[in-house]
């Protein structure tokens, strides 16, 4: 069974049952409680829940009694990262307001250094890693453009 924390923070297990049919294969979850356990998955783990399912239906693809469960553990997976995707932020906002905060700490430094010209040497290092930074959130955002 895969363990995950659900949105009320739960556990939440897949299989909920290893139950198996009169043929030895364990039955697999309704298709209207499979979509419903995706729904009630917490969107922070959802990566971690998915890596669990693929590893999951890898360890027992060659068994028989868990195709059915393997084939839902795949589409779970699926479901999650379709979910954790779908609330990921927009890294270009976020590489934007990084930028803006690091050009704010790198100007309210030299500022009071006096400009460059007059800081203490043992700034120099910082301020130059600042510029570093800035320099390569403008080679992304401009890859992104």
């Amino acid at each position: 069974m895969t363990q995950t924390i659900s949105i009320a923070g739960t556990p939440l297990y897949f299989p909920t049952s290893l139950a198996t049919g009169v043929d030895g294969v364990i039955v697999p979850m309704s298709p209207e409680s499979f979509v419903e356990l995706a729904s009630r998955v917490a969107p922070d783990g959802a990566l971690l829940f998915a890596k669990r399912l693929i590893g999951a239906a890898r360890k027992y693809h060659r068994e028989l009694r868990y195709a059915a469960i393997n084939r839902q553990r795949v589409q779970l997976a699926k479901l999650c990262l379709d979910r954790a995707l779908g609330d990921a932020p927009d890294i270009v906002t976020e590489l934007r307001a990084a930028r803006e905060t690091i050009a704010a700490e790198r100007d309210a430094f030299v500022d009071t250094g006096g400009g460059r010209d007059r800081l203490d040497p043992y700034a120099v290092p910082f301020v130059e890693r600042l510029d570093r930074q800035l320099a390569r959130i403008d080679a992304a955002l401009s890859s992104t453009s």
